[in-house]
């Protein structure tokens, strides 16, 4: 009996993981863009960036830069879900450059992101934005907002940030040019 009753609990507990993993999979659709579209998408994700998702009164005055990573789409509905990361950075360069020099960052940041856009034909528009909370609840929310496929790679945060920091200082040598 007590086989049996063990036997139920395992069957039952794989019904509920697969239950959770079939729901979740089955009400998105993964995307792969054509090269222009990604293009437009890219483009849109840089603009809300600079332009609408970190404040930067504090460094208005600065040159703007932002490099992000998308490793994957999934439409919703109306709506397409972008999972990535981004690093947004302010410099100033409002000294005599020297062209040699390392600028110093004035303020930015870098985290997961999860881009909410509609697309109109082959443009797209950011209509919002999911990012993971701070503290304790970091893990917990990633898990939350990333499909499982994502999570250990986004988690791997030292490898990204390299990446888009490299990025971004690219930006900033060819400005200085």
């Amino acid at each position: 009996m007590k086989r049996f009753l063990k036997l139920c609990v395992v069957l039952l507990m794989i019904f509920l993981v697969w239950l959770v993993f079939y729901k979740r999979s089955s009400s998105a659709v993964t995307l792969n863009l054509k090269e222009n579209e990604e293009k437009n998408m890219n483009s849109a994700i840089s603009e809300y960036v600079l332009n609408n998702y970190f404040d930067w009164s504090n460094v208005e005055d600065k040159t703007k830069f932002e490099a992000h990573k998308i490793y994957g789409l999934e439409e919703k509905g109306k709506e397409i879900y972008a999972y990535g990361y981004v690093m947004f950075l302010a410099y100033d360069f409002s000294e005599e450059m020297d062209k040699n020099k390392e600028v110093p960052e004035e303020a930015g940041g870098c985290n997961p992101i999860v881009f909410i856009m509609e697309k109109d034909g082959e443009e797209y528009s950011i209509k919002g934005h999911l990012e993971p909370e701070d503290g304790v609840e970091y893990l917990p929310s990633i898990k939350k907002i990333f499909p499982p496929k994502y999570v250990d790679i986004i988690l791997n945060e030292v490898v990204i940030q390299k990446e888009l920091k490299d990025n971004i200082l690219e930006q900033v040598r060819k400005y200085k040019k």
